[in-house]
Order: structure tokens, then C-alpha cells, then sequence
């Protein structure tokens, strides 16, 4: 009997995604990347996540351009509403757009 028929598949999480990312990046600090850096890289993607509903089990199959120009408009109206400067709205964007 074939065992792949039988065993359901693991969905990737967004969660599990950014934290494999994050994981790798770390091992990276001192080498390819600064301390600072990291650590901006990874609040700025967590704050993504928790947008995208990484902590509610979502795929990684939901990030599409879509989800990122929803979520650049989201960063729009912050910063229109002055919760954050303009500055933080390009600089998570970009952090988080860019391979980084």
C-alpha cells in the first residue's frame, strides 16, 4: 500500500515560513548581514506576518501580489493616519519586499 495516499501532507504555515527565513538570516549575523539589520528585518516581518494572519495558520500559499499590494496600502494609510512616519512605512516595505 502506498503510504503518501494515506498520510495527509503538511500545509506550509506563513508562521513557519518567516521563522525558517529568520533562522537562516541569524545564522547569517556577523557574516553576511549586521546585528541591526537582522533585527529590523525580523520585526518587520513578524509585523507582516501578524497582518497577513501568520498566528492564525495561514499557507504560504496566500502571499501573492495582491496580499502585497494590500499590504503596501495598509502601510499608506498608517502613515496617512500618522501612526507611523513615512520613512518606517517605505523602510518595512522595502525591507520586506527586497531579498534581504
Amino acid at each position: 500500500m502506498d503510504k503518501s495516499a494515506t498520510t495527509p501532507q503538511t500545509v506550509p504555515t506563513l508562521k513557519d515560513a518567516i521563522e525558517r527565513y529568520l533562522t537562516t538570516k541569524q545564522n547569517q549575523v556577523g557574516e553576511n548581514i549586521t546585528a541591526g539589520r537582522w533585527d529590523v528585518l525580523q520585526r518587520h516581518l513578524r509585523q507582516f506576518g501578524n497582518w497577513a494572519g501568520a498566528g492564525a495558520g495561514a499557507e504560504v500559499s496566500a502571499v501573492n501580489e495582491q496580499l502585497l499590494a494590500d499590504y503596501h496600502s495598509h502601510l499608506l494609510t498608517r502613515i496617512k493616519h500618522k501612526e507611523i512616519s513615512a520613512g518606517y512605512g517605505s523602510m518595512a516595505y522595502f525591507r520586506f519586499s527586497s531579498n534581504g
